[in-house]
């Protein structure tokens, strides 16, 4: 992917230039790629974390 293409996939996932600068320089491809990663590894963690706790669960009717 292209610094254009991979800084608009951030944008799609809602990281800032602040955020994705915790990663490193905002004109390093590197940079935009740590950052997406690590964003869709947190979406996927909270994901399953979510399945686990609600997913499946039937709540008592009284």
């Amino acid at each position: 992917m292209t610094l254009t293409e991979l800084k608009a996939k951030a944008t799609a996932l809602g990281l800032t230039p602040d955020e994705v600068r915790q990663h490193g320089s905002l004109s390093k491809k590197a940079t935009w790629e740590i950052a997406i990663a690590n964003s869709e590894e947190m979406k996927v963690a909270v994901d399953t974390h979510c399945d686990l706790m609600f997913g499946g669960t039937v709540w008592p009717r009284e």
